[in-house]
């Protein structure tokens, strides 16, 4: 078995990097082979989701596989196939790799040549510590998905790396590198192996390398203080040990210098704090000194200096909270909610905190939690709640299969903002949930109408059509969809309507 920081590694890493296959493979949204999701075409929609809901495009599609179903599958119908590996992706966010591992295994035998269901598998067998059968999964990823390959080499260097065999990890992550310059997560992966060789000097170089390409990656500062401490070079080696428990928490009690640095630099504020006996001025300065370096984007000193605020008055609501946004941006979700709930315990009516909370809960996929928080921000909000309320809780009762209710919720949205909310949108996808197909186009036109979501609408109310027999209407809007996403550039989007079109016109 790997050791648990390296699970938290490769959690943090690459299962968020896998992920974006899994997007592109299952779900509406074309990814970059960075890892990074590329821009799309219908910013409103998915922005907007993200920005409300801290719900991802994955999340809110869940229901609406349509789009990407096999061409032997009658509109709006969830393959099996992709059943499972929406239920698989779901125990792996749980922890439950033996079980996502079953959900895999059932879905590559009713889809054999899905390359990435190989990859997710091998994921699933790496964190169980499984790496041959890992390795022979990621060949097989290979072998079906070439397109992919980049995440692949990543995977397969981690595998090679549990096994020990680290020269073959080394030409894993370089693969990957060459690939791909901008890889980071390559690079922390082949200086852990440089590490593990005794190459010092290499692990360091691609540490700084990994941290130049992303400095929020916990792992590459605790794998540099690892060097630094070869080194002898203790001040850095705590610093970069500061930095890693920052990001994240699992850090804090692996170094016993870092537990010392930590308790010398709570005793010196303390004694700043005794000296000057103005507990709430220093807190205030030094959020002042984090809010400016957060502005120039230095996000790990502006952590620091809330932390600082923190210690200095322990009921700062402001460094709380400031501190919880940062984490939230940085992906951060369970420190980000722990920043929260201590907010919420010194001011327990702020709706915003609520609301915030809400999305970390969702981000950490504690849907009952953020409903609970989400109904909290709605009943606290001075003079209404925002129609933004309703359609981020909409949002999660929608993911929580709770149709009825996300119906509701996004009705009240539309009611609060009858021609600017997106709630439009959201309604409808719901109504085809229900195959409510009639109320689906009455909430695509009116969205149409007001100008959001266009070219998303003109897909699903053709695919609405469709279902209803209306083969004129359906090619009517579908043709629509089509020139909009060539007008933007988005060839995925454009082939994935122009499939539709085909198979209207075959009849089938």
């Amino acid at each position: 078995m790997t050791s648990k920081l390296t699970k938290k590694f490769l959690v943090a890493g690459l299962v968020a990097f896998v992920s974006v296959v899994v997007s592109s493979s299952m779900f509406s949204a074309e990814a970059g082979v960075s890892g990074v999701p590329t821009t799309p075409s219908e910013p409103d929609a998915a922005q907007r989701a993200a920005t409300i809901s801290g719900a991802t495009c994955r999340d809110r599609t869940t229901h609406y596989l349509s789009a990407n179903t096999p061409d032997d599958q009658p509109p709006f119908a969830e393959s099996e196939v992709e059943r499972l590996q929406a239920e698989g992706l779901g125990k792996f966010s749980q922890a439950n790799f033996a079980g996502a591992i079953n959900d895999y295994t059932d879905a590559i035998k009713l889809a054999p040549t899905r390359g990435v269901l190989y990859l997710q598998r091998g994921l699933a067998r790496i964190e169980e510590g499984l790496f041959d059968l890992a390795l022979a999964d990621l060949d097989k990823a290979l072998e079906f998905d070439k397109p992919n390959s980049l995440a692949i080499s990543i995977c397969r260097g981690k595998a090679h790396f549990g096994l020990k065999n680290y020269e073959r990890a080394l030409d894993d992550f370089s693969s990957a590198i060459k690939s791909d310059p901008k890889a980071s997560l390559a690079f922390i992966g082949r200086a852990e192996a440089y590490l593990a060789l005794g190459e010092d000097d290499k692990s360091l170089r691609d540490l700084e390398r990994a941290l130049k390409l992303d400095p929020a990656q916990p792992h590459a500062y605790f794998l540099r203080a690892q060097v630094f401490k070869r080194k002898n070079m203790k001040d850095q080696a705590i610093e970069d040990l500061h930095k890693a428990v920052e990001l994240d928490k699992a850090y804090l009690a692996k170094d016993k210098d870092l537990n010392v640095a930590r308790t010398d630099t709570g005793d010196n504020l303390a004694e700043i704090i005794k000296l000057n006996g103005k507990h709430s001025a220093i807190a205030t300065k030094l959020i002042g000194r984090g809010l400016d370096l957060e502005r120039a984007g230095d996000h790990l000193s502006a952590i620091k200096e809330f932390t600082d605020a923190i210690l200095a008055s322990p009921d700062s609501l402001e460094a709380y909270k400031w501190r919880a946004e940062l984490y939230m941006s940085m992906s951060s979700f369970e420190l980000a909610r722990d920043d929260l709930s201590r907010a919420i315990e010194i001011t327990p009516a702020d709706a915003r905190l609520h609301a915030l909370r809400a999305k970390a809960n969702l981000e950490l996929g504690y849907c009952d939690e953020s409903i609970k928080d989400y109904s909290q921000a709605i009943d606290l909000s001075a003079g209404g709640a925002p129609a933004s309320l309703y359609e981020a809780r909409g949002l999660v009762y929608s993911r929580h299969g709770n149709s009825e209710k996300a119906v509701a919720d996004f009705s009240k949205a539309i009611a609060i903002e009858p021609t600017t909310s997106g709630a439009y949108l959201d309604r409808g996808l719901e109504h085809i949930v229900q195959k409510n197909y009639a109320a689906a186009i009455e909430d695509f036109t009116a969205s149409i109408k007001n100008g959001k979501d266009t070219t998303v609408c003109y897909k699903f109310r053709g695919q609405a059509k469709r279902a209803l027999g209306d083969k004129t209407g359906a090619l009517e809007d579908l043709e629509k969809a089509a020139a909009l996403y060539e007008k933007d550039r988005d060839l995925f989007g454009s082939k994935q309507v122009a499939k539709l079109i085909a198979r209207i016109k075959h009849g089938e």
